[in-house]
């Protein structure tokens, strides 16, 4: 769907505003603690995206331990991702990744990664979710953030 072009003096409807002035966000308000090896969603980092539209996406996650993580994403949905994050203290790593590809850092001290993207969605409206999991065991610390701006 093309940006809306309004005319001067027009009211924006409720809908409107929403949808393309208002950033789609999820925020982590407390820690979350893991000690599995099977990704799993996060509770917390989760936003419903809409069907044939596309946004700029961008994540950080704040944690500790060992994580690897990947998205759901709504049917049909195209785009890609790239992950920047410290490697075990020798340096940051920068790795491209379409939605669905899963990332990993194997560096066990407190830690973020910056996750910046862009996805197209279908026809059909669903959630972006983070899923993650860990070999350990890891928290995922407040603060953590996912937010989707839409741009078309």
């Amino acid at each position: 769907m093309p940006i809306p072009t309004w005319s001067v003096g027009q009211v924006l409807a409720a809908a409107d505003v929403n949808s393309w002035f208002v950033d789609l966000a999820a925020f982590k308000a407390a820690n979350t603690v893991r000690n599995n090896a099977t990704q799993t969603a996060d509770p917390d980092l989760v936003v419903s995206l809409a069907a044939s539209a596309s946004y700029d996406v961008r994540c950080q996650l704040l944690y500790t331990g060992i994580i690897n993580w990947s998205f759901t994403v709504p049917a049909a949905s195209t785009g890609s991702y790239g992950a920047t994050y410290n490697v075990g203290g020798t340096g940051y790593t920068s790795v491209a990744n379409g939605w669905t590809t899963t990332g990993s850092n194997a560096a066990a001290a407190a830690q973020q990664v910056i996750i910046e993207g862009c996805i197209f969605t279908s026809t059909t409206a669903a959630n972006l979710v983070l899923l993650w999991a860990t070999s350990g065991s890891a928290t995922l610390i407040n603060g953590s953030k996912l937010l989707c701006k839409r741009v078309a």
